[in-house]
């Protein structure tokens, strides 16, 4: 599975959780559990559109930590490498 087929099928994951349910979802998609929980809260703020965002490279990890203020709401522990880069 490449990165193109999961975003087309959280997409389409997305979409059919509103049909059925009528309930609106977000997806975050990170490696770990953490990043994905942080891709989440992204994705509720900044993809209103598609409702997804994927973490999928170092750049967008980096900036993601840098931009997120609730990091240590997520999980992520003071003396994480990244901690140092919180706002």
């Amino acid at each position: 599975m490449n990165d193109h087929d999961l975003e087309k099928i959280t997409t389409e994951l997305r979409k059919r959780i509103l049909q059925y349910t009528g309930v609106p979802v977000c997806i975050g998609i990170g490696a770990t559990e953490t990043l994905a929980k942080i891709a989440n809260k992204i994705a509720q703020k900044q993809c209103a559109q598609t409702g997804v965002f994927y973490m999928d490279t170092p750049d967008k990890i980096e900036a993601s930590l840098k931009n997120n203020h609730e990091n240590r709401r997520s999980g992520i522990p003071p003396e994480h490498p990244t901690a140092k880069n919180w706002g």
